[in-house]
């Protein structure tokens, strides 16, 4: 499996699961510090990805330019 491939796979993932915390959440307890976590998880999971895009956008300009 390719590296970019595993990296979106492991966001969605994360940010799937924080997203089933959270709701369940609000629904039941109404626990503040669990709704800031799931916060601060996915904030952390969008910076992840868009470092992660970058990344492959520069690798793919630098093989556009050598080829």
């Amino acid at each position: 499996m390719p590296k970019n491939t595993r990296v979106y796979m492991i966001t969605n993932v994360g940010a799937l699961i924080a997203m089933i915390v959270g709701v369940i959440n609000i629904f039941t307890f109404r626990q503040l510090w669990i709704i800031f976590a799931v916060a601060a998880i996915m904030i952390s999971l969008v910076a992840y990805t868009v470092l992660e895009k970058r990344k492959l956008k520069q690798k793919q300009a630098l093989n556009n330019e050598s080829s």
